[in-house]
């Protein structure tokens, strides 16, 4: 089958939809007359070396037939990926959400998370909750992404900086979480986006997830990105970071000690700027293992402590 602007012409007998596609993508078009040939009950064989067709044509699985593929690879190390073992592996619910997840952890149009290559996203995908798979399938429904879709997302991508054994799904409670434990050379960049950023990532994810849900549909609309975490300078499309602070202002002129072993004696940060430890601080500001737990009387020497 060859598709242009103006006809669709095949050299084998079989019934297509009248009328030319508006999809402007290649991958959502190929899907979509592929399921057209599979429908006449004929096996299909789609050539492409592209992530996003494997992942939107495991997706079709079901309309594609049993005996779909893909042809990938060139010359001696081309190879042909049966659709259907893939997917009985995975499951349908999986599968059904594995294109989205891609457009989350990053695609050609989406921004990739730092630090996080896409074997460990992945990893971290095949142990999601059945709550994040249907947020992650309902990425690109409708205008734009649902609470339940955007909070869903959050955790997934919340999971992928948890320490072992730490389940956090929201992400200023991560970002508290871990910086306490920062160490006295590491700074705030080495924690994981803020709430405000993981939103508006999540919103520029719907976007490119909006257009794959369409590629059953022979005219698509789309979604206007400068309402969704883009924005127009100069005629160029540029990310919007986030729209909210990435702390409250208070919290940002906080002190904190470095105290582990000491208690929070005579050298604590907190105790020479004359306040209590905190949740912050390296020691927890916790009884335990702090001594500056009580704010100091009026005219009290620190020194003799």
């Amino acid at each position: 089958m060859t598709a242009t602007r103006q006809e669709v012409m095949t050299n084998y007998e079989c019934e297509i939809m009248p009328g030319v596609s508006t999809q402007e993508e290649v991958d959502t078009l190929m899907i979509y007359h592929a399921v057209e040939v599979a429908s006449n009950g004929i096996n299909v064989h789609i050539y492409s070396q592209d992530t996003d067709v494997l992942l939107l044509a495991l997706r079709r699985t079901p309309l594609l037939g049993n005996h779909s593929a893909l042809i990938m690879g060139t010359s001696e190390r081309r190879r042909k990926v049966f659709l259907q073992p893939i997917y009985d592996k995975l499951g349908p619910e999986k599968s059904a959400a594995l294109i989205n997840w891609h457009a989350l952890t990053g695609c050609d149009t989406t921004g990739h998370i730092q630090g996080k290559g896409k074997k460990g996203c992945f990893a971290t995908f095949l142990k999601a909750s059945p709550t994040i798979l249907i947020a992650l399938a309902g990425l690109g429904e409708g205008d734009e992404p649902s609470e339940k879709v955007i909070h869903g997302c959050e955790e997934f991508l919340c999971s992928l900086s948890c320490p072992s054994g730490v389940h956090i799904g929201q992400a200023n409670m991560l970002r508290w979480f871990l910086f306490k434990q920062l160490k006295d050379e590491q700074g705030v960049d080495e924690l994981p986006p803020t709430q405000g950023a993981w939103i508006q990532h999540i919103r520029r994810a719907h976007v490119q997830a909006n257009i794959w849900h369409q590629d059953m549909v022979l005219k698509p609309t789309c979604l206007d990105p400068l309402t969704l975490g883009w924005r127009n300078l100069d005629k160029k499309l540029l990310t919007v970071l986030s729209q909210v602070a990435p702390a409250p202002v208070l919290v940002l002129q906080l002190v904190r000690c470095n105290c582990e072993k000491s208690k929070c004696s005579r050298r604590c940060s907190c105790r020479g700027n004359n306040v209590v430890c905190t949740e912050l601080c390296k020691c927890g500001g916790e009884g335990d293992s702090c001594t500056n737990i009580t704010p100091p009387m009026i005219g009290e020497d620190l020194e003799d402590d």
